[in-house]
């Protein structure tokens, strides 16, 4: 976690925990931590090469330790594909009636926090952190207790449930959330999953979704440790694959709900903020305020893995980072090209 919160500046760091990592004493857990700070030091020093080969190692432990069952992830997207459609959308019940959510969602490491911070700098809107309170509406609507947090089964199981009643359940449990202002933001990246349940459930909500360039995307969440979620980020191959997937997936959302959630490209936001950011705040139906363009101003605190970034202004260091790396990232690479995804 020390090493997220600062850049490094010397090698100190690195040594000691090269040390740590060399005991036979450390669990698989220790060593995927150790290994993953070593590469973000590394990184920061500008040793691409050792950094690479701390990722790989930290990515190698980590994976012993989760229970990825990629095969189960593969039904579960094409259950949803088969099962929210335009015709789905049509006949369900209708949802809660209040305008107060923003969703920002995509796959983790693609500038969400930036976008929900140039949102929450806004005057109408409160941010609310990355809220689990969606999902836990969900399964409590289908009282579903599957341990895992999605499934086919859940998704089959939720697209006959009552909206209204997943709507209401999410407003009443982030009350305290929620702050004062008249609209919050919700920024749990993995929510992309929901967007149909958000549009049943909540239909006067906004939806956000940052959309970066492919390599970029899967680099960024290979290379971060994350607490419990995102098994698949851990393997080149797996990571491309998942990333294939879900490309897919937001092709068929904006198929079946079209103009219902507001891409973000996140080089374009990161090249020339304040365009976008005045486009991104109009459609949100907001009135513009220079304050949107001022958030590594602002004072509240950030707890993802993009803390260090989100106190400086937009940036565009990470765009294309992957490259540094071209010739370690081939399987995802070629992973990514014969699914026909474009790299950037």
């Amino acid at each position: 976690g020390l090493a997220n919160s600062q850049k490094a500046s010397d090698k100190t760091h690195i040594t000691q925990m090269q040390l740590l990592s060399d005991s036979r004493r450390q669990t698989k857990r220790a060593l995927g931590f150790l290994h993953y700070a070593i590469g973000k030091e590394s990184e920061d020093l500008g040793e691409w090469q050792e950094a690479f080969k701390a990722f790989s190692a930290g990515a190698a432990a980590r994976r012993d330790t989760v229970e990825f069952d990629e095969s189960e992830e593969v039904a579960m997207f094409e259950t949803i594909k088969s099962t929210y459609t335009t015709a789905w959308l049509a006949n369900c019940p209708r949802g809660a009636d209040d305008s107060a959510p923003i969703f920002v969602l995509g796959q983790p490491r693609t500038g969400t926090t930036l976008i929900e911070r140039v949102i929450t700098s806004h005057s109408q809107v409160h941010s609310a952190g990355e809220l689990q309170q969606f999902g836990l509406a969900v399964r409590r609507a289908i009282s579903h207790n599957n341990p895992k947090r999605f499934s086919k089964e859940l998704f089959a199981a939720a697209a006959t449930s009552n909206p209204a009643d997943i709507g209401r359940m999410y407003l009443r449990s982030t009350t305290k959330q929620r702050g004062k202002q008249p609209f919050f933001v919700d920024k749990l990246p993995v929510n992309y999953l929901n967007i149909p349940l958000i549009l049943a459930a909540l239909p006067k909500a906004k939806i956000v979704h940052l959309v970066r360039g492919p390599m970029d995307a899967c680099f960024a969440s290979f290379k971060q440790l994350f607490a419990d979620a995102y098994l698949h980020s851990y393997d080149q191959a797996e990571m491309a694959r998942h990333h294939a997937r879900y490309r897919d997936l937001m092709a068929h959302f904006r198929r079946e709900f079209p103009n219902r959630f507001i891409d973000v490209r996140y080089e374009d936001a990161a090249r020339d903020l304040e365009p976008n950011a005045r486009r991104l705040i109009d459609a949100l139906g907001l009135g513009w305020e220079d304050n949107c363009l001022n958030f590594h101003e602002s004072k509240s605190g950030v707890a993802t893995a993009s803390s260090v970034q989100v106190r400086e202004p937009a940036h565009t260091r990470s765009i294309g980072r992957w490259r540094k790396y071209e010739t370690e990232l081939a399987p995802m690479i070629n992973e990514l090209q014969r699914l026909g995804v474009p790299l950037d």
